[in-house]
């Protein structure tokens, strides 16, 4: 128990507010009122909380530095996160399946097919994800845009 709570509720409460701090940290400014109070609240956060990190003696700035080039990174960079998320939450919960409930199938409730569909499910969302990972998505122009339209 953490803080008088379950593990579980502890961590879907840390999940909702880390979740919620990046959602008002990171979206942008729209048009709508919500939106710009979203955006006046991000600027303050970010503002605020960039000179709270700086002030740190030593290591204050190299933070600072740190977290902008991994936001870079991230959010505006080329690079195989999203991919290795999407590989890990396919092959995790088709592990988690496989592990925990597999030995359970077939039941009163759940027809035998369900023994060996999971496995081609897996399989071809595997096979056209690395297709898609694979394949060259071109270029859009001015000339081919009415194609993807």
């Amino acid at each position: 128990m953490i803080l008088g709570m379950p593990i579980w509720a502890f961590a879907l409460l840390y999940t909702a507010a880390v979740g919620a701090l990046f959602f008002f940290c990171f979206c942008g400014a729209g048009g709508d009122v919500c939106q710009r109070g979203i955006s006046r609240l991000q600027n303050v956060l970010i503002k605020y909380a960039v000179k709270m990190v700086e002030s740190i003696p030593f290591c204050g700035p190299s933070i600072v530095s740190c977290t902008k080039s991994t936001y870079v990174y991230v959010v505006h960079s080329r690079n195989p996160l999203m991919q290795i998320l999407y590989g890990v939450l396919v092959l995790g919960g088709y592990s988690l399946y496989m592990i925990r409930y597999q030995h359970l199938v077939p039941n009163p409730y759940v027809h035998e097919i369900h023994c060996y569909l999971p496995h081609f499910i897996v399989g071809f969302t595997m096979l056209s994800f690395y297709w898609a990972s694979t394949t060259n998505p071109g270029f859009i122009t001015a000339e081919s845009w009415k194609k993807f339209d």
